[in-house]
């Protein structure tokens, strides 16, 4: 792998766990410059499904840095908790997911709420807040939200993140 390319995983729960097991990954790892750990736990708190054990291991290994994606604003909180644990490789994301679309009209000021916490991390310096995410449209959750929640979801996530 070329020096200064971006690996991404994408985890969902204890798939990660067993990363000294993966010959691979422990080989990219010590090889890699740069590892984004994206972790997508749903909304779940990521030290109860994965354990700082993982982000230790992944520390030792030599991963330099790991982005924890955010799904919603509670998972926003739960990921600011990692990161100030882990302040020296973990970054994270702000957004809510498609499927979590609905929660942003369901909740008086969930949006303002969102654009506080995003202002409040942008303000600390160095700040851990490295994109905006998870956003976007996904019509395979049209259960969770229909296709105009998502798209107003979007869109106004899209003028929050301006």
């Amino acid at each position: 792998m070329a020096r200064g390319c971006v690996l991404r995983m994408y985890v969902i729960g204890k798939l990660f766990t067993g990363i000294e097991a993966n010959a691979i990954t422990v080989r990219l790892l010590s090889h890699t410059p740069l590892i984004n750990f994206t972790a997508s736990t749903e909304g779940k708190n990521i030290m109860n499904r994965i354990g700082p054990e993982v982000l230790d291991r992944a520390r030792q290994y030599g991963c330099e840095q790991m982005m924890l994606t955010t799904m919603n604003l509670a998972g926003a909180y739960q990921n600011l908790d990692v990161v100030q644990q882990y302040a020296d490789i973990c970054t994270m994301t702000l957004g809510v997911h498609p499927y979590h679309a609905g929660e942003i009209y369901e909740w008086d000021g969930y949006l303002d709420r969102l654009r506080e916490f995003g202002q409040r991390v942008l303000g600390e310096r160095p700040s851990c807040l490295a994109a905006f995410g998870e956003i976007g449209l996904d019509y395979e959750y049209l259960d969770r939200a229909d296709k105009q929640t998502q798209q107003c979801a979007f869109r106004d996530q899209l003028d929050l993140a301006a």
